[in-house]
């Protein structure tokens, strides 16, 4: 069974502004930006059903069985016909580096997006390399873009942001283990419930390996393992050879451990990566990779 949900804001606890900092954003999409977005939309719609949020506190209700498609540091490598091969399914999450930051690139990005084998949803943060996204809005009309907030999409509850650890671009940030936790605590208290994460980077010390540092996120991490309902899933890009599969340890997940794929593409441009840094698809909610095609 397959539900088009409208996307539903969740509230979270505010986050204190500093001077240059994040601060809580979703960004929407405006159809009316590209004539054959639109009408793609509508299509879309028309064939799918809207159905109301369910209420919190019964998660097995709202959560209906699909086939969700991640994919995320395409770094341009979308306009290369025939490099990336991606499934079919129901949603799509796209964990940032999309490389865009005009309308134009937005345009041509939205129609990638709309001619995937995805009948839903597509969901989107940013990241590092999204240079020119910070302020914008509506810069993706085929995509809802959440910025530091939890939404409900098709009866999943999804956080994202694109914020990282200091290293190159946007997005970036610079407080120590103790602050980067105050933070990510402050948008994901221990009570928030939430399905899936979404962020551009990994936690430290998981998928998080480059140049022989670890570039991952300690007090992100940190603040999911405090979560007293753990995710069902963690999607994130950023480390391009990291690609694939992964573990987070967590106290209330069974098997004390839940699933985290990094979704980068960005290596199927080389040879020897080709063949398996690709788009993966899985079935929620029992969240089961599915091979590749």
């Amino acid at each position: 069974m397959y539900h088009n949900r409208s996307p539903r804001i969740v509230p979270s606890a505010a986050v204190p502004p500093t001077a240059g900092g994040p601060r809580p954003l979703v960004e929407r999409p405006n159809p009316a930006l590209d004539t054959r977005v639109a009408r793609d939309e509508q299509q879309r719609k028309a064939a799918t059903t809207i159905t109301p949020a369910t209420p919190q506190g019964s998660p097995e209700a709202r959560r209906p069985p699909i086939t969700l498609v991640c994919v995320s540091d395409t770094h341009g490598l979308y306009a290369e016909p025939g490099l990336l091969k991606v499934p079919a399914g129901d949603m799509i999450l796209f964990p940032g580096d999309v490389e865009v930051g005009t309308a134009a690139e937005g345009a041509a990005f939205s129609r990638w997006l709309e001619g995937l084998p995805v009948r839903g949803p597509r969901v989107l943060t940013w990241g590092n390399m999204d240079t020119g996204t910070p302020g914008q809005k509506d810069l993706v009309p085929a995509a809802t873009v959440v910025v530091d907030a939890i939404v409900e999409v098709n009866g999943y509850r999804i956080f994202a942001s694109p914020w990282t650890p200091r290293f190159a671009g946007a997005y970036q940030l610079d407080q120590d283990e103790e602050g980067l936790f105050a933070r990510w605590s402050a948008l994901l208290p221990p009570d928030s419930d939430v399905d899936i994460i979404l962020t551009h980077g990994p936690p430290h010390g998981i998928a998080d390996g480059a140049r022989g540092r670890h570039r991952g996120d300690p007090g992100l991490l940190r603040a999911v393992q405090a979560l007293r309902k753990p995710p069902l899933l963690w999607v994130c890009g950023h480390i391009h050879e990291q690609y694939g599969l992964h573990r987070v340890p967590h106290p209330a997940a069974p098997g004390g451990s839940f699933p985290l794929l990094n979704s980068a593409v960005y290596y199927a441009r080389k040879p020897e990566h080709a063949a398996t840094a690709q788009p993966r698809a899985l079935r929620l909610p029992q969240v089961e990779l599915l091979p590749l095609e």
